[in-house]
């Protein structure tokens, strides 16, 4: 698990703010604080539920899946860079882009659909059961061409 201050970290490093071995300074970790809370909290409303609840503390622990760490830096860089004026690199665009992809598919569960038996053979509702000369609409009894 990560805590509130690695993932403001890594979104000051995407961004080249500060380096790998740089302390944050206690006003970066007060906005960030608040950033992350606020990026993190329309996510959870919008896109993807991933158990986020708001942080109060640096050393905090981010409720959010490993796997989601990643796009939390990315996005949240992507999400302060006009409070630092910082350019976004491409690369950090599309890797934000990338990991939301990814998280979304992990984590979105799959829609079940029962198609009706209405529709004509061909169209996704074969089985391995139908008869292949039946009419299209065998709930009509009657020809409806």
């Amino acid at each position: 698990m990560a805590t509130a201050a690695d993932i403001i970290k890594g979104a000051l490093r995407r961004l080249q703010i500060i380096g790998s071995e740089t302390p944050i300074e206690y006003d970066e970790i007060k906005d960030g604080l608040e950033d992350l809370n606020d990026w993190a909290i329309g996510i959870e409303h919008g896109k993807i539920a991933l158990g986020f609840a708001p942080v109060n503390l640096s050393s905090d622990i981010v409720n959010i899946p490993r796997e989601a760490v990643g796009m939390y830096k990315d996005n949240l860089a992507i999400y302060v860079a006009g409070q630092y004026g910082a350019p976004i690199p491409q690369s950090l665009i599309k890797s934000a882009g990338d990991s939301m992809s990814l998280v979304l598919n992990m984590f979105q569960g799959n829609i079940s659909v029962d198609y009706p038996d209405s529709l004509p053979i061909g169209s996704g509702s074969e089985c391995d059961f139908l008869i292949e000369d039946q009419r299209f609409f065998n709930n009509n009894g009657e020809s409806n061409f």
